[in-house]
């Protein structure tokens, strides 16, 4: 057999691998959402337009989560989504079944106001968006 088919196969055997790993990685995830209920917690009060894409988002999120978890909207409203902000960083579950919708100024502003606030928005892991910003 020549080197070039060795090392082929040797390919094939680590892709093999980790496709192993990565389905029980997803299996991992199925097995910790399935039966639960993921919050989307929006920043803002009902009728608006974060309330609107939370509520779109929650609605279909769901299908795209192993597990196909039941995701729910709530809404925080207060200071600019900087009250849910708070809530998301200091008392909600780490455990991925709390999402913020948040209005976009939480994540900068901490930096720019010049003043103190009750959450660090490095620590935030960003999912996405709704809109096509610049």
């Amino acid at each position: 057999m020549s080197k070039r088919i060795l090392r082929l196969a040797g390919a094939g055997l680590i892709a093999t691998g980790l496709m192993g790993t990565a389905q029980a990685a997803d299996e991992a995830v199925a097995s910790f959402y399935k039966g639960k209920t993921v919050t989307i917690l929006i920043g803002s009060s009902p009728g608006g337009g974060y309330d609107l894409y939370g509520r779109m988002i929650a609605r279909h999120m769901g299908q795209h989560i192993p597990g196909q978890p039941t995701v729910v909207p709530a809404n925080m409203p207060g200071a600019g989504s900087h009250t849910a902000a708070a809530h998301i960083y200091n008392a909600a579950a780490k455990d991925g079944t709390i999402i913020g919708a948040l209005q976009s100024p939480v994540a900068f502003e901490p930096f720019l106001a010049g003043r103190n606030f009750n959450y660090d928005p490095t620590k935030f892991v960003y999912l996405g968006s709704a809109n096509d910003d610049v």
